[in-house]
This record gives structure tokens, sequence and C-alpha cells, in this order.
């Protein structure tokens, strides 16, 4: 049965988010990439997946008392361009993998 703590990511996230002294977003996406390029749909828009893993980012955190909305918004709007490239690097290896599985 699917459950929202159950969604792909989750474990990976918890772990960072459980290890990391200096927890940030961005820090998170490129520690967990692979992971990240593994559940994500090549169909899938960057700002929707900037969006869907900066709120889980800031929910989870919360959860395990911190609260980082703050420095996730003050970081997403000081690195929007950044992280654009990012996810459409992201979405990028998406599609090939898709492409290659199936041609395989």
């Amino acid at each position: 049965m699917y459950s929202e703590q159950n969604y792909p990511g989750y474990e990976a996230l918890i772990t960072y988010l459980t290890r990391s002294r200096n927890k940030s977003f961005l820090g998170f996406l490129r520690r967990c990439r692979d992971v990240i390029v593994a559940t994500t749909s090549a169909t899938s828009r960057w700002v929707d997946l900037d969006h869907t893993w900066a709120v889980r980012f800031i929910s989870e955190a919360g959860k395990l008392g911190d609260d980082l909305e703050e420095k996730v918004g003050s970081e997403r709007e000081r690195r929007a361009k950044k992280l654009e490239d990012y996810w459409n690097e992201v979405i990028y290896e998406c599609k090939l993998t898709t492409y290659f599985a199936f041609i395989y």
C-alpha cells in the first residue's frame, strides 16, 4: 500500500536530513542525484520537480525539528538558474534512460 511517507526518494531524503550538519536543498539534490533521476518521470517539468522536492525537503526537515522553510526559499531564489539547470539535466538523463530502455 502506498503511503505519503513511502514516496520514491523518501529514505534518501531522511538519511540526508539526519546525517547532514549543514543542511541545504541544493546539497541534498547534489548528494542524492542518482535517486532523484531514478524516481523522476521523463515527462516532468523542472518547475514541478523543484516545487515537489522543496516541499518534501521542508516538510521532512520540520518533522525532524529543523525549520528550513526560509533557508530553502532564499536558496531557491538565489540559485534559481542553477536549480533550473539541475532539473533540466535530471529530465534529460531520464529521457536517455527511457530511450535506451526502449531500444534494448
